[in-house]
């Protein structure tokens, strides 16, 4: 499949969670939610991980990054995005967390050195605009 559809197919599934949780959140507490999100992916995750991933993946040396990403996204970033659709709304928060472009080149920029020319940082600037228009 296509990476412009598979990123086309991500944002869809952020949008559907977006909306499941602010229903969800009208019937319980964040920490419960994140909790049991993540019960449902971990579940998920080890039922296909045996056909998916190779065992040579175990010894790799990026294993390491993986898992502390897997630590900071799931657990800190998913409760922070929880809490902030109870509180702010599903189409607000969604558009507020689109700025990761933003926060994810300056980052990249500093901790892998990256350069990227000037047409990613007018793409980050259209897109961080773009939002504060349908944010607010």
């Amino acid at each position: 499949m296509q990476a412009d559809i598979l990123a086309l197919l991500a944002a869809i599934g952020w949008s559907i969670n977006g909306i499941l949780v602010r229903k969800g959140s009208q019937y319980a507490d964040v920490a419960p939610a994140v909790f049991l999100s993540l019960l449902a992916t971990v579940g998920f995750l080890w039922s296909i991980s045996w056909w998916y991933f190779s065992s040579g993946f175990m010894r790799s040396p990026a294993l390491f990054y993986f898992a502390a990403g897997g630590v900071i996204q799931p657990v800190l970033v998913r409760f922070l995005n929880y809490t902030g659709i109870s509180r702010l709304g599903a189409s607000r928060s969604q558009s507020i967390r689109s700025v990761t472009p933003l926060f994810a080149s300056v980052i990249a920029l500093f901790a892998l050195h990256e350069r990227p020319g000037i047409a990613v940082y007018a793409a980050i600037g259209l897109t961080v605009t773009g939002i504060a228009l349908v944010a607010y």
